[in-house]
């Protein structure tokens, strides 16, 4: 990664993908519908993206404009899956 940017996205990208699925897998059980699994696994990779890029904002230096459009709508799909959760949409 050449910028601080391409260094967050790069944390982001593979770290916090990996952290999202690790804790989807702590979350997830078997017998749960398949609209509610999906939800919780889009809720689980957003956290685990968004996470990875707020250590990227720290570690990392100064991000663009275009870092924070990103870790803006992480935050709002999570909270938006985990509102459709709440409500039992997708049969959770």
């Amino acid at each position: 990664a050449e910028t601080v940017s391409q260094q967050i996205n790069l944390r982001a990208s593979w770290g916090g993908a990996v952290l999202g699925l690790g804790l989807f897998a702590l979350w997830v059980a078997p017998w749960r519908p398949a609209g509610a699994t999906a939800l919780r696994l889009v809720a689980c990779l957003m956290v685990g993206i968004g996470a990875a890029r707020v250590v990227g904002f720290v570690l990392d230096g100064r991000p663009d404009a275009m870092q924070w459009v990103w870790i803006i709508a992480e935050v709002l799909i999570a909270a938006a899956c985990g509102v459709a959760l709440a409500r039992g949409v997708g049969g959770g």
